[in-house]
């Protein structure tokens, strides 16, 4: 069984099963929630938010969310063995009651593993959506898409498989054999360590801009480039052939390769 608490606004209204949290570490996780609320939505329409929290004790395979329409993404690994997953609830339309009554027939499926939201048709007037916060083991595989928002993930290492149409990639501190891709949104990515731990990272943009931040001495097999764009590598490489918008290279004795690219957008790859 699912175990969810409930918070909206600043303080705790509702709950299917409650979650016990010493006194201080819930008044924190209540000024995070109201913080969390607070950039949910700055339209003229009425609104209403509240943030869902429950812990998922039996692992799947693979931890599958899904943003949907406009819901971003954030995954950070931890030391414990379950996983923590809060959604961001909220909804908009022309007076409060309403929207309260939108957020609350949204629900949220955690079953095998697959993180869903479900809820009332949208209109032009009436609309809802949810967003994501997720603390996870660092070994637990993930598949993360979304349509309009962005996914960031640090701390995991894992197959990790990301996905957005319209929003931005924001990567750190990972391994594994990772994949990413966006059609319209920046790429940013900082490594971590003295090279990659796993089979590599692949990361892409279409319509974008990219930032790689490398440590110093670090090791991989370094490929990054844009057809549209300015590239800027702040420390000396050493490239073979002709030296163009896209960069072959190995870094530090080379290692798994490190690929980041976009198709229309500058690069700036610096040293840390």
């Amino acid at each position: 069984m699912t175990l969810w608490s409930v918070r909206s606004g600043c303080g705790l209204v509702a709950a299917v099963a409650l979650l016990t949290l010493p006194a201080a570490a819930s008044a924190r996780q209540a000024g995070s929630d109201d913080d969390w609320c607070a950039q949910a939505y700055s339209g003229r329409q009425a609104s209403h938010c509240e943030v869902r929290e429950s812990t998922l004790a039996a692992l799947p395979d693979v931890l599958d969310v899904d943003g949907a329409a406009n819901g971003s993404i954030a995954v950070e690994g931890w030391d414990r063995g379950d996983v923590q997953v809060r959604a961001r609830v909220a909804a908009a339309a022309d007076t409060d009651a309403r929207a309260r009554e939108i957020v609350a027939g949204v629900t949220i499926t955690t079953e095998g593993g697959r993180v869903r939201a479900d809820g009332p048709a949208r209109d032009r007037d009436e609309h809802w959506w949810v967003s994501w916060r997720l603390s996870v083991p660092r070994a637990l595989a993930l598949r993360l898409e979304t349509t309009n928002g962005s996914i960031s993930v640090t701390g995991v290492r894992s197959r990790i498989d990301l996905e957005a149409t319209n929003g931005s990639l924001r990567l750190a501190d990972l391994g594994g054999d990772v994949h990413g891709r966006t059609r319209n949104g920046s790429v940013r990515v900082e490594l971590s360590g003295k090279g990659w731990d796993g089979a590599g990272l692949t990361v892409e943009t279409t319509n974008g801009s990219v930032r790689l931040r490398i440590p110093d001495g670090y090791a991989a097999h370094l490929e990054t480039g844009t057809r549209n764009g300015s590239v800027h590598i702040d420390f000396p490489v050493t490239v073979q052939g002709r030296l163009n918008r896209d960069i072959s290279t190995d870094l530090g004795g080379g290692g798994a390769p490190v690929r980041v690219t976009t198709r229309n957008g500058s690069i700036r790859v610096e040293r840390r």
